[in-house]
């Protein structure tokens, strides 16, 4: 599952990633959740092109459109929702880690799992054109997958994230094996009650806390 997450890359570290040579609005962001525009990276002919898409992908029922986050990758290649934008339209989602929370007490327990240094690495993800939002057109779902023995307590699903390498190679869609593990390890740290409100977006809602 990946409900919410975080970007705090410096801008020259996500423009040297991808060789970007574009002009790139872009502020750090903490508390990211669903329905907002999320900075994402595509693979143009020649370069890769970075933009923002709207979290939550539009998957039509009775003739109305609804947001859906998140696409299983062991079903997106063949579900008739995702199935084109998986063979034609994928993306990386850019964070430095995301949240999740697990039942301890008499609450729920926000977690954040980053890499142990820290830096950027990315969400597999799939995007579309929206033509119900004219205003913003493109539209994206992150994918996720069965959680391994680590994130399994935390939740049984997980963001199919990857190093900015992997994510390279999925851009170029010779990468289909949507089940294996990324060579990323990913740690969980406890932090703050304030990343439950969408509200707060400050630096606060990933620092650690200690019981």
């Amino acid at each position: 599952m990946c409900g919410r997450y975080f970007l705090y890359a410096d801008i020259e570290v996500i423009v040297d990633a991808f060789d970007l040579d574009q002009e790139l609005e872009y502020e750090k962001r903490y508390n990211i959740a669903p329905s907002q525009g999320v900075l994402a990276v595509v693979a143009g002919r020649n370069a890769y092109k970075a933009g923002y898409l709207e979290w939550g992908y539009p998957v039509f029922y009775e003739g109305k459109a609804k947001p859906v986050i998140n696409a299983r990758a062991e079903t997106v290649s063949e579900k008739q929702s995702f199935r084109e934008s998986f063979a034609k339209r994928r993306c990386l989602i850019l964070t430095s880690g995301y949240y999740e929370w697990r039942p301890e007490g008499r609450g729920k327990q926000p977690y954040r799992f980053t890499k142990r240094d820290e830096g950027l690495f990315a969400f597999a993800g799939i995007w579309t054109r929206n033509p119900e939002k004219k205003e913003k057109p493109a539209a994206c779902a992150i994918l996720t997958k069965q959680a391994d023995h680590f994130f399994e307590p935390y939740h049984h699903r997980m963001p199919m994230f990857m190093s900015i390498e992997e994510g390279k190679k999925w851009l170029s869609y010779h990468d289909d094996e949507l089940t294996r593990n990324s060579e990323l390890k990913l740690e969980a740290i406890p932090v703050s009650a304030a990343v439950n409100n969408v509200k707060n977006n400050e630096p606060g809602c990933i620092e650690p806390i200690t019981n």
